[in-house]
């Protein structure tokens, strides 16, 4: 909902007229500004919402500011987990044509059209790759930056596992921990929280157990307010997992497989299944090792 929405959507919850949701004003103005007529000042938005005793972090969790936004990460959500339906897919292809076009892309513009490229260059022939050019100025540009907002995240979580190894260092080096932590919003801390998980993954992957340790460390000291405990079971899945790959100690892996029970139990079964995938492929040649004292851990 945009914010015109949003305030129709609280006046019919709490049964209050045009006139009671703004007394002292003029009722044809504040009808203007619901019927998305006329735009509000933050500082009427304010005095409406204080009148109404709604916080604005509870006013702005149902109202959306950038719905265009909102708009694109549903559809690239829906086409992501359903590749074969061709009217979104269509619909994202437009979008996707209509950021090609553009020569010079905003930041937004340009987040969303990596995203884009990086995931379905995967998967549909209509997308291609990202080219060494616009990975280099990708790069360049996210160096050149000394404060990081939402869709610098975003864009680097997307590609920064493409870039090189010195890279990738400079980049997650400013990056993580993530500065003003306690000011930033969800959507911002979860880009950020994705950015160094993803990095480790794809690290452990790379057999690069060097690098995963300094990533862990990074990681351990963000969300230092210890208020996203989902983030801080996902470091510490990462962890044992690494532990386990590296030094091959029977207790790592099992607390691997209690995060999945763990994660079965709270009704995830789609990381959970996700997950147990990435052991199960990253686990392979350990189990396959006759030689190695845990080569019997079945995969329950």
């Amino acid at each position: 909902m945009n914010i015109s929405e949003t305030l129709l959507f609280f006046r019919r919850k709490l049964k209050l007229t045009q006139k009671e949701m703004w007394p002292g004003h003029d009722t044809s103005a504040y009808s203007r500004i619901e019927n998305g007529k006329q735009d509000i000042k933050m500082s009427d938005l304010t005095s409406i919402l204080d009148q109404l005793s709604i916080s604005p972090e509870e006013f702005f969790l149902y109202s959306s500011i950038d719905e265009e936004q909102e708009q694109f990460r549903t559809l690239f959500q829906y086409c992501a987990n359903h590749l074969n339906n061709r009217t979104k897919k269509s619909e994202l292809l437009r979008y996707y044509s209509k950021l090609v076009s553009i020569s010079q892309k905003s930041l937004k513009e340009l987040s969303n059209y990596v995203a884009i490229k990086v995931f379905f260059s995967q998967h549909w022939a209509d997308i291609d790759s990202l080219t060494e050019k616009e990975l280099s100025d990708i790069f360049q540009y996210l160096h050149k930056r000394t404060y990081y907002l939402q869709y610098d995240y975003a864009l680097m979580s997307n590609s920064i596992f493409l870039m090189t190894e010195p890279q990738a260092d400079l980049l997650i080096n400013k990056a993580i921990p993530l500065k003003d932590e306690e000011n930033r919003n969800t959507t911002t801390k979860q880009f950020a929280y994705n950015l160094i998980t993803n990095l480790i993954t794809s690290k452990l992957y790379d057999n690069d157990y060097e690098k995963v340790e300094k990533y862990l460390r990074l990681a351990k000291r963000q969300n230092g307010l210890n208020q996203d405990y989902k983030y801080k079971m996902n470091v510490e899945y990462l962890n044992n997992l690494y532990h386990y790959l590296s030094k091959g100690n029977y207790q790592y892996i099992r607390k691997v497989y209690d995060y999945i029970h763990f994660l079965n139990d709270l009704g995830e079964d789609k990381l959970s299944k996700i997950i147990e995938k990435e052991v199960e492929i990253l686990t392979l040649k350990i189990r396959l090792n006759e030689d190695s004292p845990i080569n019997t851990i079945g995969l329950s």
